[in-house]
């Protein structure tokens, strides 16, 4: 995957009048992005030989490249859950039973979406599909609809780019049989129809709610899982970087800001034979190292700065850190908690068991907790599905889940009624980039410590723009 396209953030807010069948509700959406649903008719053309299981999956796989097309507009889906059985129309044994030579699936797509505001004018789109059958037999067609650096064919629903120029040269081409059977297309064209939605903004901030929630406590804590890759991949793009950024901006808005439970073993850094004696809670120092790559002690050559630079972004990583600092909240001096863990949260990693107790224990306990990285095309270590309702919170909670496409891919597990219905999430409807998530996450994270309403948050967040992600990633809030 490119890390550049990576992570994702968007956030849904409270919207009364839009209320999903499971009693999820919007709240509000980023600047510059409206709500709509969209609907069209299909037929999928496939082989009247092709077991039940089989035409059920090859509908699926036509209809999950919905998200491929829409996201190549920049627009997104709500539910990226997509079970086919939910858009058939008819009786399902009877179509799947058919013994006609090609067998025609009729169905009935309609979701909500996430759209660009030039969308609003729009009372229609065209959106293209893939068949979802025999696709091993055109894999020059399917690779001329996909980005450079994608290794595989199994990822071409998410990946697929009609308005690549290569791409539409194999739709609009009139010799069809040298890669596509006319009775059964591999590319569908259908005009799907946009109804607009209404995009209030909220009222009530979170931080009123969280007050109400710690009660005589007075602690708000927080907690933050990010993503980091091998070392070896640290540059000025990377997923460290983006976190030394995150921790700098929140030292600079709370400078008393200290770390408890310091690692001891990491208070010397190494450079060849001889120790830089650095103290370990000198993190002004070892941002410095990390961020700017510069202020490094006079003697030291090219090779031993970047050897200190990487042990500095190694002090930060692999391990839980908690900080501390103090608020005034309407008079009242409130401690917050902030615990940050950046290291491996790939799914099939042996680090796994640790980092699923590490998000157990977040959901149990945070009031907000905050989640960077991969979104694993909802196979994510953060999706609430794979924790017990026993190790969920019962309380109000935020959270941020800040991986690409993660509104879609895990708004099922949101809305699953296992848990309170006082829970407000913060996800993404389309793709981002690592570089300049932390800045964006420390400045949402500091909007809504300072009693701001989650569109205000949003909107200090889109203020962040770099060379590699210039686009709003159309973040949104939902409440359960």
């Amino acid at each position: 995957m490119n890390l550049k396209n990576f992570f994702s953030f968007s956030l849904i807010f409270f919207v009364s009048e839009v209320i999903f069948a499971n009693q999820s509700r919007v709240l509000n959406l980023a600047q510059g992005f409206i709500l709509s649903r969209l609907s069209f008719h299909g037929s999928l053309h496939v082989d009247a030989d092709l077991s039940k299981s089989q035409k059920l999956e090859a509908l699926g796989l036509h209809l999950k490249s919905v998200i491929g097309s829409l996201k190549d507009k920049k627009i997104a889906l709500v539910d990226a859950s997509l079970d086919p059985k939910k858009y058939l129309k008819g009786d399902l044994e009877d179509l799947l039973d058919s013994k006609d030579e090609i067998t025609t699936i009729d169905f009935f797509f309609d979701e909500l979406i996430v759209a660009p505001k030039k969308f609003e004018d729009h009372n229609s789109i065209l959106i293209e599909l893939i068949s979802g059958h025999n696709l091993q037999d055109h894999q020059t067609a399917l690779m001329a609809c996909l980005p450079e650096f994608t290794v595989s064919l199994d990822l071409y629903w998410y990946y697929f780019q009609p308005s690549k120029q290569s791409c539409q040269e194999k739709i609009s081409q009139d010799d069809h049989l040298s890669y596509l059977d006319q009775e059964r297309p591999l590319f569908y064209t259908y005009e799907a129809k946009l109804d607009h939605k209404n995009n209030p903004q909220d009222s009530e901030t979170p931080l009123v709610k969280i007050m109400k929630t710690i009660g005589k406590r007075k602690i708000i804590r927080i907690f933050l899982m990010t993503e980091s890759e091998p070392i070896e991949f640290f540059d000025a793009q990377s997923a460290g970087l983006s976190f030394a950024i995150f921790l700098q901006k929140m030292l600079s808005e709370f400078p008393e800001m200290s770390q408890r439970f310091l690692n001891q073993e990491d208070d010397i850094l190494f450079v060849d034979q001889s120790d830089l004696q650095v103290k370990a809670y000198d993190y002004w120092q070892l941002l410095s190292w990390i961020i700017t790559d510069s202020n490094y002690p006079e003697h030291l050559n090219k090779k031993q700065k970047a050897k200190l630079r990487r042990q500095a972004m190694l002090r930060i990583s692999n391990k839980l850190i908690e900080w501390e600092f103090s608020l005034n909240i309407g008079g009242q001096m409130v401690s917050v908690d902030l615990r940050t863990y950046h290291g491996d949260l790939y799914p099939l990693s042996a680090n796994r068991s640790k980092v699923e107790s590490l998000f157990a224990n977040a959901y149990q306990e945070g009031d907000i907790v905050m989640h960077t990285g991969h979104s694993y095309h909802g196979n994510g270590l953060f999706d609430l599905s794979k924790y017990p309702k026993s190790s969920l919170r019962d309380k109000f909670q935020v959270l941020f889940w800040n991986g690409c496409y993660s509104l879609g891919f895990y708004f099922q597990s949101f809305s699953e009624p296992k848990r309170n219905s006082d829970l407000h999430l913060i996800a993404n409807s389309l793709p981002s980039c690592v570089e300049g998530s932390g800045e964006s996450l420390a400045l949402g994270l500091i909007a809504l410590l300072s009693g701001q309403t989650y569109f205000e948050a949003l909107a200090q967040m889109d203020k962040v723009k770099t060379q590699s992600c210039f686009w709003n990633p159309g973040r949104v809030v939902l409440a359960q």
